[in-house]
């Protein structure tokens, strides 16, 4: 029963805290770019470069294993318990990283990546990440909001919403620290390459976040 599941402001305090910061968010972005700019450009370290090629990995090759065991619970009894859990993590990687981050976002928003801005070397004004700009021929280029690779680390983010509604206190603090240390790690790499702002970084991992509790939701009322 949905009295039985956790309280929606698990979902609404991290939003809420956004929307405090959200008007400090220009200065932090640009403080945080400039700690990661130097005269010869952003950052393109191997190490860094590794992460930008393979970091996504992790999150996909468990969306698709999750993938299996969903549509495999349907003909194996033993893999019913898992059969939610599994779902969740789909649906949270392919509506959260997917839909509302790399197309619904990312695709649309039209913000310019610290790179392509005049302070470090561009030619785009500075955009905060609550301007979109929707101008079609601005935003086919400019696609700094939000990070689609820290999203995939953020993502096992929804391994901690599991345990949270499935009342598994260590599958919670797991999740939850996995996800925002790889998210936080992505993140990371794509500041210093210039790729992305820091606020950029906070909204996909709040995308990820409300995207994993509103599939827990949908998959546990059912219950």
């Amino acid at each position: 029963m949905l009295r039985d599941l956790p309280h929606p402001l698990y979902c609404l305090i991290p939003l809420l805290c956004l929307l405090l910061i959200a008007p400090l968010t220009p200065m932090i972005d640009l403080a945080v770019a400039d700690s990661f700019y130097s005269p010869t450009g952003f950052s393109t370290q191997a190490l860094g470069m590794w992460l930008y090629t393979y970091g996504t990995y992790p999150a996909m090759i468990i969306a698709l294993g999750a993938t299996g065991i969903w549509l495999l619970s349907y003909r194996l009894p033993r893999l019913i318990s898992y059969k939610r859990a599994a779902l969740v993590l789909f649906l949270s990687y392919a509506i959260g990283a997917g839909l509302v981050v790399n197309y619904l976002f990312k695709d649309h928003w039209g913000r310019p990546r610290p790179k392509q801005i005049e302070r470090y070397g561009g030619h785009a004004a500075f955009q905060a990440f609550y301007q979109p700009n929707f101008t079609v021929n601005e935003r086919s280029k400019f696609k700094s909001f939000p990070s689609g690779h820290a999203s995939t680390g953020f993502f096992f983010l929804s391994l901690g919403l599991i345990g949270l509604f499935e009342k598994m206190r260590k599958l919670f603090w797991f999740g939850l620290m996995a996800g925002l240390i790889w998210g936080g790690i992505l993140g990371y790499v794509r500041m210093a390459q210039g790729g992305h702002f820091f606020s950029d970084i906070v909204v996909s991992g709040l995308c990820m976040w409300l995207t994993g509790y509103l599939c827990c939701l949908y998959v546990y009322k059912k219950k």
